[in-house]
């Protein structure tokens, strides 16, 4: 299936990366390509991640980071959100 970043997930990304790479460009360039990983994944087996609390999402933990995908199976996966595991999912 084809995959699709809202603009909210899309931003949620960048300012993630952006602030990895102010300590590291190479480890921001490493999580990158892991999360690029994960999002063919769910485009490939989208029922993969976990159900999430609220109904109609999934999430699917970005390995070796800190990081979840929040996404939801339609046509295409949409992610909706990117975050870190330790964010409040209930906003």
């Amino acid at each position: 299936m084809r995959v699709r970043l809202t603009r909210r997930a899309e931003a949620h990304l960048e300012s993630a990366l952006l602030h990895i790479a102010s300590d590291s460009p190479r480890a921001a360039a490493t999580v990158a390509a892991r999360i690029e990983h994960c999002l063919d994944v769910i485009g490939d087996f989208p029922s993969i991640g976990r159900r999430s609390i609220e109904p109609d999402l999934r999430e699917f933990p970005v390995p070796r980071t800190p990081f979840v995908l929040i996404y939801n199976v339609a046509d295409v996966v949409e992610v909706v959100a990117f975050l870190h595991g330790r964010q409040d999912r209930t906003n």
